[in-house]
Formats: structure tokens, C-alpha cells, sequence
């Protein structure tokens, strides 16, 4: 986008501005359309939490029809079984910290695209400067391919997230859910972190359907539906779409989450696989590392 705003004459600086106003604009839009959902739902939580007491008092009956034991026990080991959890893992501290540092990052990035977008060519510059002049061709095709994948992926993600979003909307509608679209998107948005991120987001509708309808198929329907979307999702539409720009094989990309989960938590899995994608294309073009891309690539699973 900026780049077309620089080919009609319009500085750079203006052009790099102009670009992160528009996404901006779109991402203001986005929420601004699930705030008053997220809003009307809010005001519905006193009622959703007499109806969590009312079914789990109903679970406690069920669990004592089966086992006899009593609900006061039942909760006596939950509470201890939770105890324990905080106590090893630590969960809420880091749920919470994961969050606000989600939340961190995702104010900083505006700043960081304006200024890559506005020194992109200093930074280009840079890398020739410190590479040895008998290898600049290699970094200038090695930067021409990381700006293909990393843009063909950004915008295959976005693509697959906008299909999901629009899938699981209208399942969640067919089934008669209330606030169908924040749902929805939420479930897509959290498909972005890998594996984890649709079952955390699925999870919170599945939860609301199950508070909120009473036959038992309708919260088993709801699973069932986000389930099906995520087997489109990772076999059809992110193959389909993002598979010709991120040629990683499973292997490499697994790693690559589990090591960007430890280090940046839910922002290191985000970035996980554009960032091994990257690494790939420069062990592929520079001599002597061409061995490190083929381990990281679809290749290294062809048969003699």
C-alpha cells in the first residue's frame, strides 16, 4: 500500500502514514462492529453465571447418581485440584501476563510499521553495506524472496481468517446462537495462533452455547462445527492459499512453535512459522547452508 501511494508522488513518510491509518481504520471498524456484541453480552453475565451454578449443580447430581460421592467432596477436590494447578504451573500469572504482553504488542506494531516502511531502504542499504560485495547478489535475491513469503503468507493468513470467520459466523447463525458473528470472529482470530488458538476460541462459544441452550446436541453441534471448519482450514484453505509462499515442512514448523511459545509466548507462535519460513530462504540461497534449508523444507520428506 504504500508503494502505491508513492508511485502518485506522495513522500514516503505521508505514504508510510497513510497505509497504517487505513489498516488502522479497518481494524477500528472490526471492533468497533464486535464491541457492541461484546457490550450487549457483558450486561448478560450475571444471568450466564446463575445458569453456570445451575448446570454444574446439575453435573454434581449426575456425578454422585454414578460414583456417591457427594457434591460437597466433588467440590472440595476441585478446589484442591485447582490448588495444585496454580501452585505447579502458575496458570493465571501467566495467562495474565501473556495477555497484557498480547496486548503490548499489538499497541507497538503501528510504530514499528511506519518506521520499517519509512527506512526500508536504509535497511536494504545496511545489509549490502555489511555483506561482502562478492555476495550481493545473493542478499538482494534473499530479499526480494523474504518479502514474498512474508507478504504471500500475512495475506493467505488473512484470507483463510476471513473464510473462517464467515463460516463459523454462519454455522453459529444456522444453529440459532446468539452474538453468532463475536463468536465467530473471535474463534478465526484465534486460529492464528496454530492448533491452540481455534480450540481456546471455539471453547468460549461452546462454553455460552452450553450455559445458554438446553438440549445437550446444541453445545455437541457447536463442536462439531468448529471442528469441521479447522479441518477445512488446515487441510483445504491454508494449503491452498498460503503453501506456495511457506514451503516448511511439519517438522520445522512444530519446532518452531514449541520454541517461539518458550521464548515470546503467544507472539513468538504467531510469528513461528513466517519466521522459519525467512530462515529457510536464507540458508537456501547462501553457500554452504543450502543443507539447513533442505532440512527445513517439504524436501526432506520425498522418497528415493
Amino acid at each position: 500500500m504504500a508503494r502505491r501511494f508513492e508511485l502518485i508522488k506522495i513522500p514516503r513518510g505521508i505514504a508510510a502514514f497513510l497505509s497504517i491509518l487505513l489498516y488502522g481504520s479497518i481494524v477500528v471498524l472490526v471492533l468497533s462492529i464486535l464491541g457492541n456484541q461484546l457490550y450487549a453480552l457483558a450486561k448478560e453475565l450475571p444471568a450466564l453465571g446463575m445458569d453456570f451454578n445451575r448446570k454444574l449443580d446439575q453435573i454434581q447430581q449426575l456425578i454422585f447418581s454414578y460414583t456417591q460421592i457427594e457434591p460437597g467432596q466433588q467440590i472440595t477436590f476441585l478446589k484442591q485440584t485447582a490448588t495444585n494447578l496454580l501452585r505447579d504451573g502458575m496458570g493465571v500469572m501467566n495467562t495474565l501476563s501473556n495477555t497484557v504482553s498480547v496486548l503490548f504488542d499489538f499497541l507497538l506494531v503501528p510504530f514499528f510499521a511506519f518506521f520499517f516502511l519509512l527506512y526500508r531502504s536504509g535497511l536494504k542499504k545496511f545489509l549490502l553495506l555489511i555483506t561482502p560485495s562478492d555476495l550481493d547478489d545473493s542478499v538482494l535475491i534473499i530479499l526480494d524472496k523474504v518479502q514474498s513469503v512474508t507478504r504471500g503468507y500475512l495475506k493467505g493468513m488473512l484470507i483463510v481468517m476471513l473464510i473462517v470467520a464467515l463460516l463459523n459466523s454462519i454455522g453459529l447463525w444456522v444453529l440459532r446462537v446468539e452474538y453468532a458473528l463475536l463468536f465467530g470472529v473471535v474463534a478465526a482470530i484465534s486460529s492464528i495462533v496454530p492448533y491452540l488458538g481455534m480450540l481456546i476460541g471455539g471453547g468460549l462459544a461452546i462454553l455460552f452455547v452450553w450455559l445458554t441452550k438446553e438440549p445437550m446436541w446444541y453445545p455437541l453441534a457447536c463442536a462439531g462445527l468448529f471442528y469441521a471448519v479447522q479441518l477445512l482450514a488446515d487441510n483445504v484453505l491454508t494449503p491452498r492459499i498460503t503453501g506456495s509462499s511457506v514451503s516448511v515442512n511439519a517438522l520445522a514448523a512444530t519446532f518452531s512453535l514449541i520454541v517461539g511459545g518458550i521464548v515470546f509466548g503467544p507472539s513468538g507462535m504467531i510469528l513461528a512459522i513466517p519466521f522459519i519460513a525467512v530462515v529457510k530462504v536464507y540458508c537456501d540461497n547462501m553457500p554452504g547452508l543450502r543443507g539447513f534449508g533442505f532440512l527445513l523444507g517439504e524436501e526432506l520428506r520425498a522418497r528415493e
